[in-house]
């Protein structure tokens, strides 16, 4: 059972690091990232009952399977993703990437004078 939800995370790793430098591509990229994660996750399950296979004796051996591949998958993509955000920031280009989204308001801006007016207070 752990054999093939390790092997099956290590792959669903390396997908989800490749989401996450997608995600950094204007629109597209973003919505690409987003469906891609969430069909990620069904489907390192999946591989890893493949790569079980036979050894996988009941079905609780297969959930085992994919839970500990989708949490090895969660782990690679999460540290992947700090690290990226980390070397982005350091280069400053983090926050611009942002910037642009927001239309050139400041970071907890919203445009309708909300937050200013609870700060004010």
């Amino acid at each position: 059972m752990s054999q093939a939800g390790v092997k099956a995370g290590i792959i669903g790793g390396g997908i989800g690091i490749i989401l996450v430098l997608l995600g950094y591509i204007p629109v597209l990229g973003i919505c690409i990232a987003c469906i891609g994660g969430l069909s990620l996750g069904f489907g390192v399950g999946v591989i890893a009952v493949q790569i079980g296979g036979k050894s996988l004796a009941t079905p609780g051996d297969g959930l085992g399977a994919g839970a500990l591949a989708g949490a090895i998958t969660g782990f690679i993509s999460s540290v992947a993703s700090t690290f990226i955000e980390l070397v982005l920031n350091l280069l400053g280009v983090g926050a611009g990437i942002y910037s642009q989204y927001l239309g050139g308001y400041e970071v907890g801006d919203t445009g309708l004078g909300i937050l200013e007016a609870l700060y004010s207070v």
